[in-house]
């Protein structure tokens, strides 16, 4: 008796099921390959103000680094051109940057959402260095004309180095640990304006009130001295009045020494 040769349905339907699965990886192949050689659709930029509406890096600048990195205007670019990964670290690397996210969304718009990294005070040493401590003790560049308001630091200041939070004899270990001290003191903020370094390394703050200089020596015992001339600021100048005395000594123990 002859063999049937009907085609089970089983193998009918595994049949139908390759063929689908490679029409499925085709399509998905020609949808990426198309999306991959479509336009960019727009660039947006965005860069986080800092308190005083101030801007360290501008979505120029931002554009100018998207621009280096592809090696054209990015206006121009298909979505083939753009490594995501290699924008964002280039980003990164500007110094002015705490934190960059690089994005497409749909109808290829490229998104670059930038951080700014945030001033607590400006280096100007004898060297004619010029520059800004971050929050986290970071240097970051000083713009010409676009100076964030903050006090200043000025004398003998010692050399920056990345490793220089590990260098106990570095006083911007000192100035670091003071200006956060001062800027997160509701009182000291708005009263102390610049901070001098003296030759022999004894620190010296110059105050927005008054004419006068205030003698911190080191950051010893420095919880103590703040207190102490906060609490001469409070309580003394209203007997002897703000500018009685042109030097304020905290260097000695529980007191505020005053010299004309």
């Amino acid at each position: 008796m002859a063999r049937n040769n009907i085609i089970p349905k089983k193998l009918i339907a595994q049949l139908l099921s390759t063929v689908l699965m490679i029409a499925v990886v085709v399509m998905l192949g020609f949808a990426i390959s198309s999306k991959s050689n479509s336009k960019l659709g727009n660039c947006t930029i965005t860069v986080d103000a800092l308190a005083d509406k101030k801007y360290l890096i501008t979505k120029k600048d931002v554009k100018n680094i998207l621009d280096n990195t592809i090696g054209f205007d990015i206006m121009n670019a298909a979505v083939k051109d753009l490594n995501l990964m290699a924008i964002e670290e280039a980003i990164l690397n500007d110094k002015r940057v705490l934190k960059a996210e690089v994005y497409l969304q749909q109808k290829n718009e490229l998104i670059v959402d930038v951080v700014q990294r945030k001033p607590i005070v400006r280096i100007s040493d004898m060297n004619a260095n010029n520059y800004y401590l971050d929050e986290e003790g970071m240097r970051v560049p000083h713009i010409v004309n676009e100076s964030v308001r903050v006090p200043v630091v000025t004398g003998y200041v010692d050399g920056y180095t990345k490793a220089y939070g590990k260098m106990k004899k570095n006083n911007l270990n000192d100035i670091f640990l003071l200006v956060n001290k001062i800027r997160k003191d509701d009182f000291l903020a708005p009263l102390i304006e610049q901070i001098h370094i003296e030759e022999n390394k004894e620190i010296l703050l110059i105050p927005k009130m008054g004419k006068k200089k205030i003698i911190i020596g080191n950051t010893e015992n420095l919880d103590d001295k703040l207190y102490n001339l906060k609490t001469y600021y409070k309580q003394g100048t209203k007997k002897v009045g703000i500018d009685k005395f042109a030097v304020l000594d905290l260097r000695y123990k529980n007191q505020v020494v005053g010299r004309t």
